[in-house]
Formats: structure tokens, C-alpha cells, sequence
């Protein structure tokens, strides 16, 4: 299995000394718009460098013309204790070299198109303690693997183009599996401290998990958040992406439409009630893919995850305006289902520019 070397301690000083001049998570969030998914896990073929500047200029053109401008980045999964980023099975791990390639892509697109400027978070995966699939477990306990993991972010930030004008990654992007609990939550807490610590002032956004409902069982607590966990985190982060489209054990062996829609739209309201008081913005989680696996449904696609957001925000406007003001978009998962797909982009486009007044989405 390839790796790749995540110290630098030459750079890493280099972006703690200019990270004063990024804007502070403490500030009253601007609108962000909606974002997709740019790979995922150990799999991210635009970063590639086999990907060439003409297919790159395609994606950003698709995403361009939907409006969406804000892509997470996917970079890799950490190692076992923070030394390495995993690449895909008989590849190597995502390089500095692709990287930066990647990024001038992006800088000569946006400088042909003129107000067409994309937020990229970079996007990193971690195993919280125990394998997650095919994600090694990463030894999170430990302080100095924490460290050695807040370092590599900061590392990734200082990445650049070469030539003018240079461009870098705005943010990142944290997917820390599993989240709940009481010790996972606790090790969750410390990565994500040892990353703010060491950038103190960038853009740091989340997947997180559901937030605990009636729907759950006693027995899944590692795949949930109380209401004061999300308020924790979200004195750390600057947004979450909760993957609200996930269900509970209770619902998944007698799935249907009306059961789905029910969930989402209780959890959207939920998670955004617990963090009006907040300044912490909500990017939903929204599938663009189904696959029926004995975890996903049919039900679990772009269409009905959508009407269940509508309904959710016409609920909070008329019962809670201050935890609508927190939704400010949604995060599409992932851009390969999207690419090229006429059909799957309409449906995204006509849903989020429904008015949200709840509607059926019977079949």
C-alpha cells in the first residue's frame, strides 16, 4: 500500500504564520450556497494526474452552470497514526505535484470566467479508532498522532499553484468515522481541537451524523449526536454536512418513501433547532446515487432526500426562523453520479428552486 510523507515542518511554519490573514470562524457566516463531493475515500480521479486540464475545465463548466461553486476536495484517508494519506488499491495517494497541478486548473478556469471564483475545502478522511470499511483505523488517542494530523491539514492549506495568480485551498473538510458515543465522540473532539489549534482562522467544515431522535435504538449511539454534541463541535467548526440521508437500524428493514422523508425531514429540523444559537452553518448531506445493499435503499436518492430538505424549511419558517437562518445549502454526494447525468441535474435544479411547500412523492 503507497503512502505518502505528511511532515513538513519548513511549510507548516510558513502557514501558521500567514494564517491571521484568513477570515475567523467567529464571524457571522455569509450565505455559502449549495457544494458536491469531489471523490471519495481513497478515490479522486479530477486530482489525478492523468486527469487533463480539458476534463477538469468540463467539471467546473457542469458545476458552473448549476451554480454550484463550492467543491470539497476529497485528498485521502490518514494512516494508522498520521503519517501517510492511503491511495486508491495498486495506486499511490493523491501528491503535493497533483495538487498543485489540480489547483492551476482551477486558477486558469476562473480566470477565463470572470466572477466565476469556487470555494475548495480539502478533504480529509479519518478512521476514528476502528476500521471503517476500507478506511485503516487511525490510532486518534494518541496526542502526538492528533498532532502529526493537524500538521498535515495545515500542510495541504499551504499548498499553491505555480504562477499567477496562484491559487489555494480555501478550507477544509473533516469525515471523522465513527462519531458518536462516548470515547469515539471524545477522541472526534481532540482531532478536530488539534486541527483548530493549528488553523486557528481557516474554514473548517464537517461530515456529521444524525442527531438522536426517537427514531434510534439504544444500541447505535456511534452513529449519533445528542443535541449538545452538535453545540460542542460547533463551537470548533465553521459548518457541518450532516449525512442526515443515512437511517437508523429502526427504519431500514421496513423502508419506504413516507418512512425516509418522514426521518430526514425530522432530522433537518432537529439538527438546525439545535444550533440556532449558534453561528455555525448547516450544508445538508444529499445522495445522488441508490444502491440496495441491505444499509441503502432506493429510497435514499437526490429526489426524495430534496423534498424532505422543502418540507423541513418551510416547517422552521414558520415555527423557527433563527434555525432556518442556519441552513444555508445543501452538499450533493457525490459529483461522479452527477456528471453528465441531464436527467439527475433537472431534478436538482427543479427541487431547489421549489418554493418549499411540502408536496407528496409518491410513485
Amino acid at each position: 500500500m503507497s503512502s505518502l510523507p505528511l511532515a513538513l515542518p519548513g511549510l507548516l511554519l510558513l502557514v501558521l504564520a500567514g494564517s491571521a490573514a484568513l477570515g475567523s470562524c467567529d464571524s457571522v457566516p455569509a450565505p455559502r450556497g449549495d457544494g458536491v463531493w469531489l471523490g471519495t475515500g481513497t478515490t479522486n480521479t479530477w486530482v489525478r494526474a492523468d486527469a487533463t486540464e480539458q476534463e477538469v475545465e468540463r467539471m467546473l463548466a457542469e458545476l458552473d452552470s448549476h451554480g454550484i461553486r463550492r467543491l470539497l476536495v476529497n485528498i485521502g484517508v490518514v494512516n494508522h497514526d498520521a503519517t501517510a494519506i492511503i491511495g486508491e488499491t495498486k495506486r499511490p495517494p493523491v501528491s503535493t505535484a497533483e495538487l498543485v497541478r489540480f489547483l492551476g486548473f482551477v486558477a486558469a478556469y476562473e480566470a477565463k470566467r470572470s466572477g466565476s471564483r469556487f470555494t475548495l475545502l480539502a478533504g480529509i478522511c479519518v478512521a476514528n479508532g476502528e476500521p471503517v470499511g476500507d478506511w485503516p483505523a487511525c490510532n486518534t488517542e494518541s496526542p502526538e498522532v492528533r498532532d502529526r494530523l493537524g500538521a498535515y491539514a495545515v500542510r495541504i492549506l499551504g499548498v499553491s499553484s505555480a504562477g499567477a495568480p496562484a491559487r489555494s485551498f480555501d478550507g477544509l473538510h473533516l469525515d471523522v468515522e465513527p462519531a458518536g458515543g462516548d470515547e469515539t465522540f471524545a477522541r472526534l473532539v481532540a482531532v478536530v481541537r488539534a486541527v483548530r489549534g493549528l488553523a486557528p482562522h481557516t474554514e473548517l467544515s464537517m461530515a456529521s451524523p444524525r442527531i438522536v431522535s426517537e427514531w434510534d435504538g439504544p444500541r447505535e449511539r456511534r452513529w449519533y449526536w445528542t443535541p449538545y454534541q452538535y453545540r460542542t463541535v460547533a463551537a470548533l467548526v465553521s459548518e457541518f454536512s450532516p449525512m442526515v440521508y443515512v437511517p437508523p437500524d429502526r427504519i431500514s428493514h421496513d423502508f419506504t418513501v413516507e418512512s425516509y422523508q418522514s426521518y430526514v425531514r425530522d432530522q433537518v429540523v432537529r439538527i438546525a433547532r439545535a444550533l440556532s444559537d449558534t453561528q455555525t452553518t448547516i450544508s445538508i448531506g444529499v445522495p445522488t446515487y441508490w444502491q440496495t445493499d441491505g444499509a441503502h435503499h432506493e429510497q435514499m436518492d437526490l429526489r426524495n432526500t430534496l423534498f424532505a430538505l422543502n418540507s423541513a424549511l418551510a416547517d422552521l419558517g414558520r415555527s423557527d426562523p433563527r434555525a432556518l437562518r442556519r441552513v444555508t445549502g445543501v452538499s450533493l454526494f457525490w459529483y461522479e453520479k452527477l456528471a453528465g447525468n441531464d436527467a439527475l441535474w433537472q431534478q436538482y435544479r427543479r427541487l431547489r428552486a421549489d418554493d418549499g411547500e411540502e408536496r407528496s412523492s409518491r410513485r
